[in-house]
């Protein structure tokens, strides 16, 4: 991994909650322009097929999605859960391959990602620098 990249962009922090897809495998469709995603996921449990990489989530775990183009991408899901999303551009590659941390000690990392999205949505002034800060604070934690 590329411990060297700088973030240019926060596109959004979204919670995705239990009930936000109702279908049980969810397939995204073909992308040439799919932007880093980082997810943390506070319950559920998955399993996810990225470009022919399956990957297993679970609670605690972080998942990392990489910029790119994107052939395949599906989440079965096994058990419903929610999750944080950041979905943000680097200045260069971070890594061209997906992957899954299990957290052993989760709770500051798990911290962070619950006070990036509150200081997303809550929008008050200093809010994307703010967040800017906290992703790079969960960078270095992980």
């Amino acid at each position: 991994m590329n411990n060297k990249f700088s973030i240019t962009d926060i596109n959004r922090v979204i919670l995705v909650g239990k009930d936000e897809y109702k279908e049980k495998v969810i397939s995204f469709s073909k992308n040439s322009n799919f932007k880093n995603e980082l997810i943390y996921h506070l319950s559920g449990k998955s399993i996810v097929v990225f470009n022919g990489k399956q990957l297993e989530t679970t609670e605690d775990t972080i998942r990392f999605l990489p910029a790119g183009e994107i052939n395949e991408y599906t989440v079965d899901r096994i058990e419903r859960g929610e999750c944080i999303d950041i979905v943000f551009d680097t200045n260069m590659p971070i890594t061209d391959e997906a992957f899954v941390l299990k957290l052993k000690q989760s709770e500051k990392i798990k911290s962070l990602f619950k006070k990036i999205f509150a200081v997303w949505v809550a929008k008050e002034d200093g809010y994307y620098f703010e967040c800017v800060s906290l992703i790079y604070k969960i960078f270095a934690e992980l």
